[in-house]
């Protein structure tokens, strides 16, 4: 891993021979955009299943190392925010209490009736 860095494995010219005109899949842009999310603002996301950040950087080293195109992704996933930004109104996030946090989670993820 030399530098440390988590997609050290890829090399340079892996990741430069994917030119600036290719387009990013749109389910790798997303798996991109989430882990930019993720990566930026860790537990603002009620579905982030990494909640010990030891294992979300292991997770997010594994997804980089995984492909080149893993990294590019996640390249133009950040100057995609970082564009975004620049026109977005600043927001303050308002999280609910703690306490209601399990009911958020359970509305946005309802369970079929039980029937029998």
């Amino acid at each position: 891993m030399g530098n440390g860095l988590p997609f050290a494995s890829q090399s340079a010219a892996q990741v430069n021979d994917m030119s600036a005109h290719e387009t990013v899949d749109p389910k790798l842009f997303a798996q991109a955009m989430t882990w930019v999310c993720r990566m930026r603002k860790p537990g603002d996301d009620l579905e982030d299943p990494y909640t010990d950040p030891g294992v979300r950087q292991a997770a997010f080293a594994d997804w980089l190392r995984a492909s080149p195109r893993h990294v590019w992704a996640y390249f133009q996933a950040t100057e995609y925010f970082k564009e975004l930004r620049k026109y977005a109104p600043p927001i303050s996030p308002v999280r609910a209490p703690a306490e209601f946090e399990p009911k958020l989670r359970q509305a946005a993820h309802p369970r079929p009736p039980i029937s029998g």
